[in-house]
Formats: structure tokens, sequence, C-alpha cells
């Protein structure tokens, strides 16, 4: 029974100093299995003071529950990404803005050009996505182009990451293709999937202490019901949130924006 209640003692202070529930199925779950061991094995006949600890775990969330809670970023999470995405890096802060600002999915972001930008009227065209799959630039996944309103930070942002790559192409002697991408990799490039997610993705994520969500989680972020509350915090869409994409009205066309994106 002591042993019991020292075993409960550290499981109550794992959980009041906010650790997850992995992390105390991380130290019941040895003890369990070694009583276990020692009673089959080694002839042991004691109790096994690990067996029913469910006082001291408490009630946890469901792994259904907990599975929906990663599947996209809290206001403070988003915060604290981006704060580590400019302290570490700070090439990719624009990119993470726009998809958080407008829900874009890492793809379309990806594919983005200089002439989908309308900085008059503050939008984004949406109308391409990279597959990676394919290897190549493809129609959206919902098959619709739309329009996306970005919110000021965002578009600050971008114009400052532009701004660099003009820099950085005429140091490079890129070519028009080149500086016609919104967001080239260091060679003036589209960046490959799994490039940006072991080099940019994972030490982001190790590095700002968030439990691991996939890129997608950034989109799902934005357009999550509610969101519009946080929507100043870090750049969230006013494409009215939680709205299916299918449902969604594009925005009248631009002209002039769209024929220099056929220009293009």
């Amino acid at each position: 029974m002591d042993e019991q209640v020292a075993l409960g003692a550290v499981l109550l202070a794992i959980r009041k100093a906010g650790k997850s529930a992995a992390s105390v199925e991380q130290v019941r779950c040895p003890l369990a299995k070694f009583f276990q061991w020692q009673a089959n094995v080694h002839g042991y006949r004691g109790p096994n003071p690990a067996a029913d600890l469910k006082f001291f775990v408490g009630k946890q969330p469901s792994k259904r529950a907990r599975k929906r809670d990663v599947q996209w970023f809290r206001p403070a999470e988003a915060r604290t990404l981006l704060e580590a995405c400019s302290a570490l890096r700070p090439r990719w802060t624009a990119f993470l803005m726009v998809c958080f600002g407008g829900g874009l999915r890492w793809g379309e972001a990806t594919a983005l050009r200089r002439a989908d930008i309308d900085w008059t009227r503050e939008r984004v065209h949406v109308e391409r996505t990279w597959s990676e799959d394919g290897g190549r630039l493809e129609p959206c996944k919902d098959g619709e182009d739309r329009w996306v309103k970005l919110p000021a930070a965002t578009l600050a942002a971008l114009q400052a990451r532009l701004e660099a790559m003009d820099l950085e192409g005429s140091v490079h002697r890129w070519s028009p293709e080149q500086r016609a991408l919104a967001f080239p990799n260091t060679v003036g490039r589209i960046t490959r999937y799994g490039t940006f997610f072991e080099l940019v993705w994972k030490p982001l994520l190790l590095a700002a202490k968030l439990p691991y969500r996939k890129p997608y989680a950034m989109c799902a972020t934005a357009t999550r019901p509610g969101c519009s509350r946080v929507a100043p915090t870090f750049g969230g869409s006013r494409i009215s949130s939680g709205t299916p994409r299918s449902r969604r009205r594009k925005a009248p066309t631009d002209t002039s924006s769209a024929s220099a994106t056929r220009a293009e």
C-alpha cells in the first residue's frame, strides 16, 4: 500500500507539472509490467502497486479526442511556432504566416507565384498546388481556384520576404521563371515536401516544444470554427471560418490580376 501511495505521488507530480497523458503512462506502464514479470517469472507473491492507479492517473481524454486535439494549433501554440520560426528559420516565417493567415495547404502555398498576389486588395489567388507524388504543379485539390484575403501583418512579412528574394535572385542570377516563385528555395526552385518536413517543420516543432502535427494543421487552424476571434493574433483568414472549401464562393475575378497570371 505504501508503494502504491508513493507511485501515486509521482504521477500526481507529473500531472501538476502540466505533462501529457503519455508522460504519465510512460511511468505507470513499465512499473506495472515489471511487477507482472516478477509475479509470473520469479514467483513474486506480493501485491502489484502499479496495478490500480486510476485515482492518481485521473480521467484522461480518449484517443480520439487526443487525435482531434493535434489536428490544429491553439492561438498560443501558433504564436510559439512563429516565434521559433523567426529565430531559427526566418526564411520560412512568411510562408507559415500565409498558411496560418489564409488557410492555404502546404502545396498551395508552395505553388504561389508573385503574380498571384493582389497587393491593392490584400489578397492572393490560389489556383494551383504542388503535387509531391507527381512532382509537378496541378490544379487545387478541390478543383476550384479562390481568392483569399490576407491580414496586413502577413502581407508585410510576405513583402519583406519577396524583397529578400529579389536580392538573392540578383546575386545568384536566377532566371525570370525562378524569380516568379513566391517561396523559392536557396537555389531558386520549389522545395520538396520531404526537405521541408525534415529540415524545417520537425526542428521547429522540437524547438517550440509542441506536440507533433502535420503541416496541414496550419490550414486546419485557419478554417477551424471560432478561429475568427483569434485572427488578429497570428493572421487568421477572413474567409468564413469552418466553411467547407467546396461551398466557398469565389470573389469576382480581378481582370488585371488574371491577365498577369496568364502572362506568367
